[in-house]
């Protein structure tokens, strides 16, 4: 299985701009299929193809550290094969929700349950901290109303922080 998320995504912000950037993910083999050069090939192929006619120019792929194979085979320099130059380390971390901890109340902002009709905001909100990061996705509010980009993710699963009636912060738990 190999697809992109360039259709999926809204681009993601390339030196403050929001670009259409391709993000190759999931990639997967069959054991059976392994080895040969072909599948991948052909698979690149078909999405430089598609790319090309949608105005992507460059894409980008998440592996993990220490998933050797794909990095070799991905790095390889094989014909046929996109050009990949590691670029950065990316650190994932994680929240402990099983602890039990006292939370400070705040007198600077409100925290709420998010609404449907906060999607603009929200979005909004998302592309002023998402700007100046490289490759920090753009979001609209029509991809986060989008239940085909956001699948299982509801407006209800954000929990904003709004200040003088503009929301400042926002946060969600969404188990893609």
């Amino acid at each position: 299985r190999l697809r992109s998320l360039a259709s999926e995504l809204g681009g993601v912000y390339v030196d403050g701009e929001a670009q259409p950037v391709g993000y190759f993910g999931q990639l997967r083999v069959e054991p059976h299929f392994r080895g040969g050069k072909g599948l991948l090939r052909g698979g690149f192929g078909r999405l430089r193809d598609k790319h090309r006619d949608s105005g992507v120019h460059y894409g980008y792929t998440t592996i993990i550290e220490d998933n050797r194979p794909a990095r070799r085979a991905l790095a390889s320099g094989w014909p046929g094969l996109p050009t990949y130059r590691e670029w950065e380390v990316i650190s994932s971390l994680a929240i402990p929700l099983w602890r039990g901890r006292r939370v400070r109340r705040c007198t600077r902002f409100q925290l709420r349950r998010g609404t449907a009709a906060d999607l603009p905001d929200i979005a909004a909100c998302l592309q002023r901290w998402y700007r100046d990061l490289q490759l920090a996705p753009h979001w609209t509010a029509d991809h986060l109303a989008d239940p085909q980009r956001t699948r299982d993710l509801a407006p209800g699963d954000f929990t904003v922080a709004e200040a003088g009636g503009r929301i400042v912060g926002c946060v969600a738990l969404w188990d893609q």
